[in-house]
């Protein structure tokens, strides 16, 4: 099983008009897998908390400049893709 796996998102193309928010991202985070069995429920929910976290790296908060509102709906999106990746890079390191 692979020790550790990078996420890279291309948000700005994928998000569009707000690539402002995306060029203020942290857009790479590493999760670490070795160390977790994922075939238990508690190596999953440790999976699950490092996902999380890596999308709130990835991510940010979702607000865009001059704004304190945050933009729910590009957070969601960013969110879906990171563990979309996750779940990618998973499958191919089986």
């Amino acid at each position: 099983m692979t020790k550790a796996f990078t996420i890279a998102l291309a948000l700005a193309a994928a998000i569009g008009s707000t690539s402002a928010m995306a060029q203020q991202a942290d857009l790479t985070s590493e999760i670490r897998v070795a160390d977790l069995d994922l075939s238990s429920s508690a190596g999953q929910a440790a999976l699950d908390r490092r996902i999380s976290t890596a999308a709130r790296k990835i991510c940010g908060d979702g607000k865009r400049t001059g704004s304190n509102i945050p933009d729910r709906a590009w957070l969601k999106d960013c969110k879906s893709q990171v563990r979309g990746q996750v779940t990618e890079q998973l499958g191919a390191a089986r």
